[in-house]
């Protein structure tokens, strides 16, 4: 595969998998998965990252991905797909559940009650799996599916065996009350608040790496105060986060850094760009997006193995379909950005 598949620019691309991995859109595919995973953040990378999956298999078939068939990729993207390889939840367990949580969310609504006792969960439980057992039924479906009662029984006519899935127990233990986590508003500044600004009393103060040192100040410290709470102490936001760049991070800087394995360079990249998402940014100084889309997709798997070796991570770059290069030639392009940047080069992987 090379960009000559791809009939999308970088800001099309990125304008169109932003809509539907918004989390904050409640029938968007972000907002159904973080209905359950009660986290808008990781909700929203995995959507992301399954979509983006779905068009480099496209591209690697010799599919040109235009803008209209990137959004029928998103249109069809799977919350039972992407729980299933997220945390291994079995498809009739999720099934079950969510069915069970719509007519849970109908009995709060209709009892004004937000935790219903452990019976009243198990009889909605059930009566979902009936309903969908008989809503099978009525579509005239050839092969019914039977889900688990809540107890794992299978719901199959004159069956006794427990499914492994599990039921109630189990989908509480995965999905269960939970604060969720919600992602930050992009239209709300807090960083730049005028009100939050006026307590500093003046320009805000820059950190620098001698300051923190003079001061017994670590990076994990600086982590623990929200961008909003710097910014009342009339700390320079930006520089305390470059200081603190040995955490982890996300949004556009911790896309940029899935390729760039530098966190000061990927924050700078990201301040320096507010209006530009990871791909634009990347594609804007000369990596292809064939490159780009591999390159995230060997960052996240090598984080997720906690992988390093040189040998292990060429291996699994040539197993990446639609690569858009070789893996020499992807650190080349890793290093020349990294100039572009004035950052330090990236170790050689």
């Amino acid at each position: 595969m090379s960009d000559e598949n791809l009939a999308c620019t970088p800001a099309q691309w990125e304008r169109i998998i932003s809509r539907y991995a918004d989390p904050t859109r409640s029938n968007s595919p972000a907002g159904r998965v973080a209905g359950l995973l009660r986290d808008d953040a990781r909700a929203s990378d995995l959507v992301r990252e399954w979509i983006e999956d779905q068009a480099m298999r496209c591209m690697a078939k010799g599919q040109t991905v235009t803008p209209t068939l990137l959004t029928m990729i998103c249109k069809r993207c799977s919350k039972e797909a992407i729980l299933h390889r997220e945390l291994g939840v079995s498809v009739k367990l999720l099934r079950a559940g969510a069915a069970y949580e719509k007519r849970l969310a109908e009995y709060r609504n209709d009892h004004a009650s937000a935790h219903p006792s452990r019976p009243v969960r198990e009889r909605l439980w059930d009566e979902a799996v009936d309903a969908h057992i008989h809503g099978q039924m009525e579509r005239g479906v050839s092969s019914l599916v039977f889900l688990p009662y809540h107890d794992g029984r299978n719901s199959r006519p004159g069956s006794s065996n427990l499914l492994a899935c599990g039921g109630l127990p189990e989908w509480e233990a995965l999905f269960g009350a939970k604060r969720r986590r919600f992602a930050p508003l992009e239209d709300v500044d807090e960083d730049h608040d005028p009100a939050l600004m006026d307590h500093t009393g003046g320009m805000p103060f820059e950190v620098t790496a001698e300051w923190l040192e003079r001061h017994g100040i670590t990076p994990a410290m600086l982590n623990r105060l929200t961008d909003t709470e710097l910014a009342v102490l009339g700390v320079d936001v930006r520089s305390a986060r470059l200081e603190s760049a040995g955490g982890v991070l996300d949004g556009v800087a911790g896309r940029l850094d899935l390729i760039l394995d530098d966190p000061r360079a990927s924050q700078a990249l990201a301040a320096g760009r507010p209006m530009l998402g990871a791909v634009e940014i990347l594609h804007s100084l000369g990596m292809g997006m064939g490159m780009i889309r591999a390159g995230m997709r060997l960052g996240r798997w090598s984080r997720a193995g906690d992988v390093h070796d040189p040998g292990m991570l060429r291996a699994a770059w040539d197993r990446i379909p639609g690569r858009g290069g070789t893996y020499d030639e992807y650190l080349r392009a890793v290093s020349d950005i990294l100039d572009k940047a004035h950052a330090p080069r990236i170790a050689r992987r």
